[in-house]
Order: C-alpha cells, then structure tokens, then sequence
C-alpha cells in the first residue's frame, strides 16, 4: 500500500506541477494585455465653467477607434462629456450610442456634491462588448483651496507683529 501511496503522491505533484504552468503560461497574452487606456485631465481643480478638458493616453492594437465609446464616471455627482458628433453633452447614464467615440482630446463636466471627487472612463468595444475601464483620478473642488488660502492668511495675520516681519 506504501508503494501506491507514494506513487499516487509523486503523480499528483506532477499533475499540480504542470497545473501551475500552464495556468501561469497559457494566460500570458492575457496578463500582458495589448490593450491600455489612461486620461490626464488639464488641471486638477475644478474651474469655475465646471469644464476638464482630458487628454486621453490610449494604445490599440489594429482596433478602430469609431468601435471604442466613452462613459465618464464620478463617484460623487453627476458629469457629461461632450459628443462632437451629434452637438450635445451626453450624461453618464446614457445609453452607448450616445457616447462619443475615443479620440485624443474630450471635453467633460463635472458637478461635483463633495469637496473631492473621482473621475474614471469606461470604455466598451461596441463589436465585441468588451467593457475597459481606466484608472480612477481625483479632481477637486476650487472651493476647497480658498478655504485654505482664507484660513492660511487669517492664521498669519493673528502673528506677532516681530515675528511676521524681521529685518
């Protein structure tokens, strides 16, 4: 019984062995996807207009850009990106046919609830129904900042007088 113990051991950590490598191995092309989507928005403070211009960062492998829509996305109040195609802003609930295809440059609004809000992108594949989605950036609120830039001069005005300015 020892000599088919062991047997049957010395099979199945072979078995698991090459388990592993082929899971490791067969899902390569997957783990080193050729598909990559990233976006750098032109400022991270939310002007005044409520409008990001992004610049989208994209490699595709022989895929034709018409095929790739935009959803934005926000975690904390509503955005609408801009369709050149049909002239009107599409609101992130949409239905794909009215997001605009992929292209270098998109111009997005954003209303915000929250102080901080984060901005994201997912992009479907129409032909396929792939769905990618890019990595998420935080934009924030201008208001944020003049509360701090208040609270910053109302600390320095309360100094000394000798201390605020020395010769």
């Amino acid at each position: 019984m020892n000599i088919l113990y062991f047997g049957f051991v010395r099979k199945f950590k072979y078995f698991v062995y090459l388990l592993t490598l082929q899971l490791f191995l067969g899902n390569m092309p997957v783990i080193c996807a050729s598909t990559y989507f990233d976006f750098v928005p032109n400022t991270k403070i939310l002007p005044f207009k409520k409008e990001l211009k992004i610049d989208f960062k994209y490699k595709l492998d022989g895929v034709d850009e018409q095929r790739l829509r935009l959803r934005p996305m926000t975690d904390h109040g509503t955005v609408a990106i801009w369709n050149p195609e049909e002239e009107k802003w599409a609101s992130g609930n949409e239905p794909w046919e009215n997001m605009p295809a992929i292209n270098d440059i998109h111009l997005v609004m954003l209303n915000m609830i929250d102080n901080t809000s984060n901005l994201w992108f997912i992009v479907q594949d129409t032909r396929l129904g792939k769905v990618f989605n890019t990595p998420k950036k935080q934009i924030q609120n201008r208001y944020v900042y003049e509360k701090y830039i208040s609270d910053l001069n109302k600390n320095i005005l309360g100094w000394p007088a000798d201390d605020r300015i020395r010769e």
